[in-house]
């Protein structure tokens, strides 16, 4: 099976690569039941009607390469804000995105939409009418992503005010917009159990972490640090507290942590959570773990917003990574077989 490079399906003269995949599938993943880390049944809870729902799962779409680069699949995790796994699918204008990119440089890809979000199914000990949704308004997007200033945004595109020299494409905002769905507060309790569903369900695997997702990730390796094999750290909201964390696990984990630019935005508390992070990478370093840290600014990359895979260098972003990674994933792996060349003995939904 080949896919093309090409927003048509056609080659497209000096720019289309072909992708040999062997493989493409969709499955859901349970959440362990205890510390042998084993798959169970799916947990269980008693709804409002008295019968048994699944919950606490992710949803995994599975990309498994012919002849890929290393045996350890690379799972992108999506952040929180109303986010789903389609913003590593494509970019808002189409082209292809970072899964896209992974995949061409022979990397297997995981996406992953966890807990009540995306593809992820809704919690079943929940009922619709109480799980009380919460709508992101567009401004209040603006802002938080770091796309302009507090009170810079407008409905009229013409009169919006970005961040100069911004490199997110202000003209596709509306795309970006259509594609976040409603979050749900109350179903935070079950993502953890989705992160560790994932670890163990599909592990060993190199994480890529965005924006919510990273303390999340952050969490489920210190509790399988086996599973594994690198970490790459998006802007991560948050980081487990040295101070009151025992880090030691995940000290032979290697960690990218990169950020953009426009940090000292009043929405969204962007420095506190740039300094939790500097935190938590000081604390695995002076434990020796490998910790690379990124400031794009630092680097002489500006403009970044906290929509890194849909800004106009997303490319250049993703050779950082894919570089990073091509370092430190050197060799199979060892432990269990990963879900490069063992699907997990789980019912598989076929897309």
């Amino acid at each position: 099976m080949n896919v093309l490079g090409s927003r048509t399906g056609q080659p497209e003269p000096a720019r289309a690569h072909a992708i040999s995949v062997a493989d493409i599938r969709a499955c859901y993943l349970s959440a362990p039941s205890g510390p042998s880390g084993a798959r169970s049944r799916w947990p269980r809870r008693t709804t409002a009607s008295g019968a048994g729902a699944q919950v606490a799962r992710a949803y995994v779409q599975a990309v498994r390469l012919a002849a890929p680069r290393t045996a350890t699949p690379v799972a992108l995790l999506h952040g929180g804000g109303g986010l789903t796994g389609a913003c590593y699918e494509s970019r808002l204008d189409g082209s292809p995105g970072w899964q896209h990119e992974l995949l061409r440089r022979g990397y297997q890809t995981l996406v992953v939409d966890w807990g009540g979000t995306g593809r992820a199914p809704w919690p079943g000990d929940e009922r619709p009418g109480r799980a009380r949704p919460r709508l992101q308004s567009p401004s209040s997007m603006w802002e938080l992503f770091r796309l302009g200033p507090p009170g810079s945004y407008s409905p009229d595109p013409a009169r919006r005010g970005a961040y100069p020299g911004s490199r997110f494409p202000g003209e596709l905002y509306e795309t970006f917009v259509s594609q976040v769905q409603p979050r749900f507060p109350a179903h935070a309790r079950h993502r953890a159990a989705a992160f560790d569903a994932l670890l163990t369900g599909a592990g060993p695997m190199a994480l890529v972490s965005y924006s919510a997702a990273g303390p999340l990730a952050s969490g489920a390796s210190l509790r399988h640090p086996a599973q594994v094999r690198a970490h790459v750290l998006l802007e991560p909201s948050g980081a487990p507290d040295p101070a009151s964390t025992d880090l030691r696990p995940v000290a032979q984990i290697p960690h990218l942590f990169l950020w953009g630019d426009y940090l000292d935005s009043r929405a969204g508390g962007w420095r506190e959570l740039y300094r939790s992070a500097r935190r938590h990478a000081g604390a695995l370093q002076a434990l020796g773990a490998d910790v690379t840290w990124i400031d794009l600014p630092a680097r002489g990359i500006t403009g970044n917003t906290h929509l890194l895979m849909f800004d106009d260098n997303a490319p250049q972003l993703l050779d950082i990574i894919a570089t990073w990674l091509g370092r430190h994933l050197t060799g199979p792996p060892s432990g269990p077989a990963p879900i490069a060349t063992a699907w997990p003995p789980l019912p598989i939904r076929r897309r």
